[in-house]
């Protein structure tokens, strides 16, 4: 695995975003082979145990060209407050071996129109 990286994350909170990434090993040749277990993991503190949402296989997809894909659903992030800093991470398992391939401040931008907006809404 290559050394983790740090990026960091923006989103609309109560949007739909998609993440695509790949995994790459210490050349950095793209792994395509599906790890035993892989974690997108989002807490408001790093030391807290229980996240405040949490997205893995199946709920992701490998393509053939090693891209992993996966989606953040309205749900995940509605009742989250966009003013608090929350912190994320993707934790990969395989053949034994945990390691985090990416980790950082995963932050919200207010939304103006909330799901409560949308509802009874006709076209």
């Amino acid at each position: 695995m290559a050394c983790p990286n740090q990026n960091n994350i923006t989103m609309t909170r109560g949007d739909t975003t998609k993440w695509y990434f790949q995994r790459k090993d210490n050349d950095g040749n793209v792994i395509t082979t599906r790890p035993s277990k892989l974690y997108f993991t989002v807490k408001s503190d790093p030391r807290n145990l229980t996240p405040v949402f949490q997205i893995q296989f199946p709920e992701m997809t490998l393509d053939e060209d090693g891209t992993i894909h996966f989606t953040i659903l309205p749900s995940m992030t509605n009742g989250l407050d966009w003013r608090k800093q929350y912190y994320y991470d993707i934790e990969v398992i395989d053949a034994g071996v945990k390691t985090t391939i990416s980790y950082g401040r995963f932050t919200l931008k207010p939304e103006v129109t909330w799901a409560q907006n949308e509802e009874g809404e006709s076209e």
